[in-house]
């Protein structure tokens, strides 16, 4: 909005910078969600609302056409939690409800290796160079093979988060800079292939 060549925030837009300076304080990044957010308040600014609506919220949501549901029900999940927000704030503000855009995301079902397989692997990455990219690659598969851990909490491993005397490893969730504090079941081999020296 413009006034007299400078350049005013919107209420909706200073109620987003509140928000996500909220969430970011509690510990969730949301690189992508405050975007998406941002695109949000933009839409709502460009069609003069005051406040969010069921129906502009879908409007929204739905704006990227030939793309899965899934995505516009993404979309709406996002708007929904930023309007859950300005509805204690502003009462008169709508909340989308959560059954409004069904869409599942497809699952693609996981490959299980087989043990030849897991061996083949770690053998290959045995062979990489130098050897510390050989020790990091060998010890990622075999820590993917045995504890169900995803790549990113996998990677995310310090040294106090592996216990070597009990077996066990505890996985923490980056995006919420906080310790999940789930313990990830180890196979005996994983945790004596983690003592030794790279």
């Amino acid at each position: 909005m413009a006034d007299a060549g400078r350049c005013v925030m919107s209420a909706l837009r200073a109620a987003l910078d509140d928000y996500l300076s909220i969430r970011r304080r509690l510990g969730f990044a949301m690189p992508q969600d405050g975007r998406m957010l941002e695109g949000f308040v933009e839409f709502l600014d460009r069609v003069g609302a005051q406040r969010i609506t069921t129906e502009l919220a879908l409007a929204w949501a739905r704006l990227p056409v030939d793309v899965h549901p899934f995505t516009w029900r993404q979309r709406l999940t996002v708007a929904r939690g930023f309007a859950r927000y300005l509805a204690t704030v502003d009462p008169a503000s709508e909340v989308p409800a959560t059954d409004l855009l069904p869409g599942r995301r497809a699952r693609i079902a996981p490959y299980v290796y087989s043990e030849q397989e897991l061996a083949a692997l770690m053998g290959a990455a045995r062979q990489l160079r130098p050897a510390l990219r050989a020790a990091r690659h060998e010890t990622l598969i075999g820590l993917l093979a045995v504890t169900g851990c995803r790549p990113g909490e996998a990677l995310g491993l310090d040294r106090a988060d592996v216990d070597l005397d009990n077996g066990g490893a505890r996985a923490r969730r980056k995006e919420q800079q906080a310790t999940a504090g789930s313990a990830a079941p180890k196979h005996r081999r994983c945790a004596s292939g983690l003592c030794q020296p790279a």
